[in-house]
């Protein structure tokens, strides 16, 4: 999830103000795991700055910080504030920011790191007790569901009590604790 919708995987370094060539040639784009302390680079609109940075320029900019805390209300930012890894760009255009630490040192780097897919955390009976209690709630629902169809030969009180059973039991609020 740390790498889905907005986490950028390349960022796009700014270029000097004035270069002494007219080059039309595209800014440097680099991988976001490249990215070192006091490189200067864009965040386009709705994208999640990687590291903590520092607003720079004459602009203000608009941040939502709902990815980090929940809030959802976006908060303007002065020119010159620190914007904390995670920050969503919440403005229309583009940030320029200045990494105050290389990725590799970030916080969502560790986060990275720590929710390996492939990591074995030793939680199997975690797992196993969720796959048991989930067949377990679908057998009941089903032998619940056809009882009252096939031996009270009602087909609506069936599926009402085979929907109440797995909407009761809510397999996935277990799967979530």
């Amino acid at each position: 999830q740390l790498r889905g919708p907005g986490l950028p995987r390349y960022v796009t370094l700014l270029e000097p103000a004035e270069s002494e060539s007219a080059s039309t040639a595209p800014a440097p784009t680099v991988p976001v795991e490249d990215l070192q302390q006091a490189m200067c680079f864009r965040l386009p609109p709705g994208e999640v700055a990687p590291v903590n940075t520092l607003l720079i320029g004459d602009s203000s900019a608009v941040v939502s910080r709902e990815w980090i805390s929940g809030e959802a209300d976006p908060q303007a930012v002065a020119p010159g504030s620190v914007i904390a890894a995670g920050v969503r760009n919440a403005s229309v255009a583009e940030l320029h920011l200045r990494a105050l630490e290389p990725f590799t040192g970030s916080e969502l780097a560790g986060l990275e790191k720590s929710a390996d897919p492939s990591r074995n955390d030793g939680n199997r009976f975690g797992g196993r007790l969720l796959q048991i209690y989930l067949w377990s709630v679908i057998a009941l629902s089903v032998v619940g569901g056809l009882y009252w169809w096939l031996l009270r030969g009602d087909v609506l009180a069936g599926l009402q009590v085979a929907i109440s059973v797995l909407v009761v039991s809510c397999p996935c609020a277990l799967g979530v604790a």
